[in-house]
């Protein structure tokens, strides 16, 4: 117990993990919280800037999922040991995170859609991102460990391209094989989190993590790791808009001739052309988070309020999603809600959300009495560290 606090404290956490984890909170929240709006009053253009600012979130988690395993992978001299502890990670996923999440989907469905899911079906093939990271998880730690940079580089591209075309070839009709085909790729129309694009991304954050390790470490010098990331956020976001401008060019020289099917398939979204763009995003965060608390020492009250939510990332976001999908079922505000609406509940519930990790960090003793001045010190003595 002793050793699990410390961990959740300070030993082997990284601020800027911290605060990623819980920005991608926040924008969970804010994503759950918009599916309560009535659409047919909502502008087109504010549910695109909302969803695609929010669809981040679910980028954020796996890549950082991604990076933190590989970071420890590269960290520790018995691999094999984070490995273990890693299954025991997953395992808690599927067992725990799975049917909670699920039953609170229930509740979700009987008043936006009912009849669409049964009960039976939630909990057995319900397949929320918590899954898909806990099967990264099981499945990744090999390719990290024995796959070098460019080979790695290889599969995660293999991996996110060959998505598109099994999306829209295979076509199988009876139930097992449909199944298995969403499970693996995914369908148009259709947003889940099929493994194979989602474990490209999970991949994607080993090179983050083998960064963060190096700076760690002391072979990489902090200044240079942060320009190595701006370098490549630069280059995944110019890769991503030559994309999406290529599929808007197709889309209106040949929308009439070629499947619809294949424009659903590649429209820009967290697993197709976005994709490089939103770690790119991510990548940007992470250098100016080094820099702001790892560099320069700075720690607020914001950044303290985001690494809550990071620190208890699995109790979060199983929490919020009682809090914005079933209480608002409950209280028949499902579907109903204008922008003011939306706003207010979101406040709400990113409210209650964080007082209650708050005090189930606090229950579990991952949080010091004096968490906050602890960290600012942390962060200060890390930043004169590195400035000598």
């Amino acid at each position: 117990m002793t050793s699990q606090r410390q961990h959740h404290r300070r030993k082997e956490r990284l601020f800027a993990v911290d605060i990623l984890r819980g920005f991608a909170m926040v924008l969970v929240i804010l994503n759950h919280a918009y599916q309560n709006v009535n659409r047919t009053i909502m502008p087109y253009s504010v549910e695109t800037i909302v969803m695609t600012v929010t669809n981040l979130s679910a980028v954020a988690f796996v890549f950082i999922s991604g990076s933190t395993l590989s970071y420890f992978l590269y960290s520790h001299s018995d691999w094999k040991a984070v490995y273990r502890r890693y299954v025991a990670r997953a395992t808690l996923f599927l067992l725990f995170a799975h049917p909670l999440i699920n039953l609170a989907v229930h509740f979700y469905y009987l008043i936006i859609d009912p009849g669409r899911f049964s009960f039976y079906e939630l909990m057995t093939i319900g397949f929320p991102i918590t899954d898909t990271i806990a099967l990264c998880m099981l499945l990744s730690p090999l390719i990290i460990i024995r796959c070098k940079p460019a080979l790695r580089a290889l599969i995660i591209v293999m991996l996110w391209v060959i998505t598109v075309p099994a999306v829209i070839i295979i076509n199988p009709t009876d139930p097992s094989s449909v199944a298995i085909k969403k499970f693996l790729f995914g369908a148009t129309r259709q947003w889940n989190y099929p493994i194979v694009p989602w474990l490209a991304i999970f991949l994607s954050g080993s090179f983050m993590g083998s960064i963060l390790n190096s700076v760690k470490q002391g072979t990489l010098d902090l200044t240079m790791a942060m320009r190595k990331m701006k370098k490549i956020a630069v280059l995944l976001a110019i890769c991503s808009s030559v994309l999406s401008l290529g599929y808007i060019l197709l889309k209106v020289f040949f929308q009439n001739k070629w499947s619809p099917g294949l424009f659903d398939a590649l429209y820009p979204r967290q697993t197709s052309l976005l994709l490089p763009g939103y770690i790119a995003v991510l990548y940007w965060l992470f250098s100016f988070y080094l820099k702001r608390v790892n560099m320069s020492g700075l720690y607020g009250r914001i950044d303290w309020f985001l690494s809550i939510f990071g620190r208890t990332s699995l109790f979060t976001y199983t929490a919020q999603f009682v809090l914005v999908f079933s209480m608002p079922d409950v209280l028949h505000y499902s579907g109903t809600l204008g922008f003011f609406g939306f706003l207010k509940l979101f406040a709400i519930t990113l409210t209650a959300t964080w007082l209650l990790s708050y005090l189930y960090g606090h229950y579990r003793g991952w949080f010091a009495g004096n968490d906050f001045e602890e960290n600012v010190r942390t962060a200060r003595a890390e930043s004169l560290a590195y400035n000598q």
